[in-house]
């Protein structure tokens, strides 16, 4: 692998005019006091080496060219390095870095600013807050450790006590929660985690990747005589309370033997942790270091690491840090060569999957050993990498390289979270989503990781997909089940799409998973069918079930154009009522809508039909079946299977048959082959103006019942031979008859 150096890389900058660096003089501490997204320096005065109080402690802002701008900070701070321990974090969650300080003791005689925070101002200025003496954070007493144990974006501490000087085991160890005002909540940890300062080293990281610091304790060595609990990790539940994990003996983690630091070697978003032996206390170079790599669950896989990388503790000084902003951290070996010696003193190691790892040399120019220079890496110049190495040394002033460590290890991505991807996709419609840039699946191999990192809202580390940004991009369709194989997925967001369906209940399996957002409006799932309603009768049907939400959280439904007599109810999607309108067909659109303001539209018609009378309907079963209807030459549309009555319109299209309203006006069956005799429900046809039965094979007699027909015009029974029979004298009195024909 060959790495790339800016020609400013040769050509250091100096710093310290105005404020000695002076190596065993002074203590210094990066962080970001305001917020540009360039590292500072906090500098630190020893002690009582000088006769004056000046230049106790200065914040040294970066200007990102390589200059910087010093600050005094008041001297009654007390920032003495003899006397008080400093710390860095964001204790108050506003971007911008604070300090800690911790009183170290013994020294004098009183218990005032035994502990303050310094909340940055963003202009080189603090505001001290003096915390509880209550909080007993005297640092001849505790060890103090930074990190954000609830996720909430400010930074907590973990308070550890050191050991023996007390009496009882109460307060062993806390969790100082931020309030995010510089004060903090104090939860005291369980005795039996045993993490003593005396016994035990403890380390900070985010060993399962969930946005949460959690704890790797390391028992120190050989005081007791047994292996048990040698090492363990404490996950954080995100209240000030941990789940333990105990790693195995074989991983040889006794503090007495090894030391450990902590970086994310793959990039999948969970710390690993670096072993490395601490020198020639063995015969053998056996395990002389070893990388153990997360599974994202407090347990790890073992990587031994090559004994020609020489890592003994003894010889060389690591640092682990992301030096080319890749999201892969490296490991910076420095060789603790007597003062002096020039030689290459100055090693990187870097992998692609956390197991695999390189080693790279640096140029001459750049070589410093342990003895003569200590580093300090951060991004100084604010370009998003931690590339800028400042050397102290013991000359007043520092020098500061900035290297570029171009990334050149590029992983294929992951075969599930390819899958996944591929899956997301498919069932979404990506041909036809808004922004596309880059998803290609033309083959079956995934591709690197580069090349994913580039397609349109991905965001890779290492070889896992750990954020789909996709809102508001026309997905449509459902989310694939493939999602769930996403194990250091963070972030899903893909508001304001038209997404349908369900949640995958497989979404509940990405432990990582920290921001879910698939805010989608409703949807239509089935179309809602048309329907047939009867004046005067009462009407009812949901809508609901037609309609679809993805967050299941549609809260109401409204309906425009209901045919008088119908409501729905805003609440159910229930439709119902008793029809007013006699007839007619009306457009009704249905709008479902959820909490969060989106909407969707379904149409769908109510045809408004009465039904044909109930005598009437009975008379023309009558007359169909009395007269063998199925022998009639045409029968077309008589349909008498039905023991209600069908609606008007379709008894209309009955051959021979007139319908006005509800009610039959004509009957002409002329030559139809009707046969037997008529049926007195032929009566009940109030509104009966015409009967033609003419050419036919009707017997019988003339029903008596129908001189109730005050309406008929017309009777046309002419050519039915067989028909019998005297005309009573009460069709007299059928006042509207115009024409008879028997």
């Amino acid at each position: 692998m060959k790495i790339n150096l800016a020609s400013s890389s040769l050509n250091p900058s100096t710093v310290g005019k105005g404020f000695p660096l002076k190596r065993g003089s002074t203590l210094l501490y990066a962080g970001d006091f305001n917020n540009d997204d360039k590292s500072d320096i906090l500098r630190q005065e020893r002690g009582r080496w000088d006769n004056d109080s000046s230049l106790t402690a200065q914040v040294v802002l970066s200007e990102g060219d390589g200059n910087f701008n010093p600050i005094t900070l008041p001297e009654k701070f007390v920032l003495k390095g003899d006397f008080t321990n400093l710390y860095i974090g964001d204790f108050n969650g506003d971007d911008r870095d604070d300090i800690l300080r911790q009183e170290k003791g013994g020294w004098d005689n009183d218990d005032s600013l035994t502990a303050q925070v310094l909340l940055s101002q963003g202009d080189g200025n603090f505001t001290r807050i003096f915390l509880p003496e209550g909080l007993k954070l005297k640092g001849d007493l505790t060890n103090l450790y930074i990190g954000d144990f609830d996720g909430d974006g400010q930074s907590d501490v973990l308070r550890q006590e050191r050991g023996i000087w007390g009496n009882d085991d109460r307060t062993t160890a806390q969790i100082l929660l931020s309030q995010g005002d510089g004060n903090f909540n104090p939860i005291t940890l369980p005795e039996d985690f045993a993490l003593k300062g005396d016994f035990t080293n403890v380390y900070i990281g985010d060993f399962n990747g969930d946005g949460r610091d959690d704890v790797l304790r390391q028992e120190k060595g050989s005081w007791d005589d047994d292996d048990r609990m040698t090492a363990h990790v404490l996950l954080s539940r995100g209240d000030g309370n941990f789940t333990r994990i105990t790693l195995p003996e074989s991983f040889e983690l006794k503090g007495d033997f090894t030391n450990l630091y902590v970086g994310d070697f793959n990039g999948d978003g969970a710390d690993d942790v670096l072993r490395q032996e601490k020198g020639s206390w063995d015969d053998n170079d056996m395990g002389t270091a070893h990388v153990l790599k997360s599974q994202g669950n407090g347990n790890f896989t073992r990587i031994p690491l090559p004994e020609s990388f020489e890592l003994k503790g003894d010889l060389t000084n690591l640092y682990v840090e992301d030096l080319n902003g890749d999201g892969l951290d490296e490991i910076l070996v420095q060789k603790k060569h007597p003062f002096g010696d020039r030689s290459r003193t100055l090693r990187l190691l870097r992998s692609d999957n956390g197991e695999n790892f390189t080693e790279h040399l640096l140029p001459s120019e750049l070589q410093v050993n342990g003895d003569g220079g200590k580093l300090y890496i951060a991004d100084y110049d604010g370009n998003g990498k931690n590339n800028d190495i400042l050397v102290q040394s013991f000359a007043n002033e520092a020098l500061l390289y900035n290297v570029d460590f171009q990334p050149v290890l590029n992983p294929v991505l992951n075969t599930d979270d390819y899958a996944a991807l591929k899956a997301l996709y498919t069932s979404t419609s990506g041909e036809n989503w808004q922004n596309n840039f880059g998803w290609e699946f033309g083959s079956d191999i995934p591709p690197l990781r580069s090349v994913v990192s580039n397609w349109y809202g991905v965001t890779v580390k290492g070889d896992r997909v750990t954020a789909i940004n996709l809102p508001s991009n026309s997905l449509s369709g459902t989310l694939p089940s493939e999602l769930g194989s996403l194990g250091k997925l963070q972030q899903l967001d893909l508001d304001g799409n038209s997404l349908s369906g369900t949640i995958p209940s497989e979404l509940d399996s990405l432990s990582n998973l920290q921001i879910l957002s698939l805010e989608n409006p409703p949807y239509v799932e089935t179309q809602i069918p048309d329907y047939e309603a009867v004046p005067g009768e009462d009407f009812s049907v949901n809508v609901s079930a037609h309609f679809g939400d993805i967050n299941d959280n549609i809260t109401s439904y409204s309906a425009e154009g209901l045919p008088n007599g119908l409501t729905i109810n805003s609440d159910s999607g229930a439709i119902g009522g008793t029809l007013t309108v006699t007839e007619g067909t009306f457009t009704v659109t249905v709008t479902a809508s959820d909490d969060a303001g989106g909407e969707v539209e379904d149409e769908f018609n109510i045809e408004v039909r009465p039904l044909l009378d109930a005598s009437d309907y009975a008379a023309l079963l009558a007359l169909y079946n009395s007269t063998g209807g199925e022998s009639w030459q045409t029968h077309t549309g008589w349909d008498v299977t039905s023991e209600t009555p069908p609606p008007a319109d379709v008894v209309s299209n009955w051959h021979g048959v007139t319908v006005r309203g509800d009610r039959v006006t004509a009957i002409e069956l002329n030559e139809n082959d009707l046969s037997g005799m008529l049926p007195s429900e032929l009566g009940s046809l109030s509104n009966l103006q015409e009967i033609d039965l003419r050419n036919n094979s009707l017997s019988g007699t003339l029903p008596y019942e129908l001189v109730s027909l005050s309406n008929l015009q017309k009777l046309d029974l002419s050519r039915n031979y067989s028909l019998s029979g005297t005309l009573p004298y009460e069709y007299g009195s059928l006042s509207n008859l115009q024409e008879i024909d028997l």
